[in-house]
């Protein structure tokens, strides 16, 4: 699925990046499991290739969980996101009567950059979605 959907058919407005979800066992060095040796618990990273890259994991590579990477690139690659902010005044009676409305096409991130500060690098966020809104 993930080669038929992501590799082959390209969309020309389709990003030219791959998401792959990859699963470590990482060891936790609070929790012990029953014998006194610590418990591997599953750890996320998110790794970004270029759809031409030649360093792209292999379809049979079983440390990438490919159910979790097929969601990812469907989520950031195939779905359209809109967000919209108005300005609204509620009458007595219930109604809400809209003065200015404004609506604009985002884009979905596995990564977060605070907009705070400049100069600082986006953050993985994953499983978190962003959507960067820097023009509204």
């Amino acid at each position: 699925m993930f080669s038929t959907y992501f590799m082959e058919k390209w969309a020309p407005r389709q990003d030219d990046m791959l998401f792959y979800v990859r699963r470590k066992l990482a060891y936790s060095s609070s929790e012990s499991g029953a014998d006194g040796r610590k418990a591997a618990e599953p750890e996320v990273e998110v790794e970004v290739y270029r759809r031409d890259s030649k360093k792209l994991p292999g379809l049979g590579d079983p440390d990438i969980d490919w159910e979790e990477s097929v969601c990812l690139n469907l989520i950031l690659q195939k779905l359209d996101y809109m967000v919209t902010c108005a300005v609204c005044t509620r009458a007595d009676g219930g109604d809400i009567h809209i003065h200015k409305k404004k609506s604009q096409q985002v884009f979905a991130s596995p990564s977060k950059h605070p907009m705070d500060s400049k100069g600082e690098e986006s953050k993985i966020s994953y499983p978190n979605i962003f959507f960067m809104i820097d023009s509204f």
